[in-house]
């Protein structure tokens, strides 16, 4: 880690009090999982720097960004789903198989 000028590139997200983890940054494209203390499920989020804007992007159980930054590995009820990197919150249905998502 490039400990130079670390505090010149720490940014705060003004986002509300909760647990966050997984988080992947990808251009001005934050995303993370978010869980607040009673909610059963977690949230991907979406935070925009260009727009200073928080985006909740659905519930989901975990993500997984591609090697390429392009695509996303979600899980959701049990089952599994590749989509592009998702910009607004989306309609994502497992299968009825849980072999992969319509």
């Amino acid at each position: 880690m490039d400990l130079d000028g670390l505090a010149d590139r720490i940014v705060a997200l003004p986002v509300e009090t909760a647990n966050y983890g997984r988080i992947y940054v990808t251009g001005d494209s934050v995303y993370y999982i978010r869980v607040k203390d009673l909610e059963q499920q977690p949230s991907l989020m979406l935070y925009s720097l260009a727009d200073l804007k928080e985006t909740d992007l659905g519930k989901v159980e975990d993500y997984e960004v591609s090697a390429d930054g392009k695509k996303m590995l979600v899980r959701m009820d049990r089952a599994y789903g590749i989509v592009d990197l998702p910009k607004a919150r989306s309609s994502w249905r497992p299968a009825s198989t849980s072999r992969g998502w319509r």
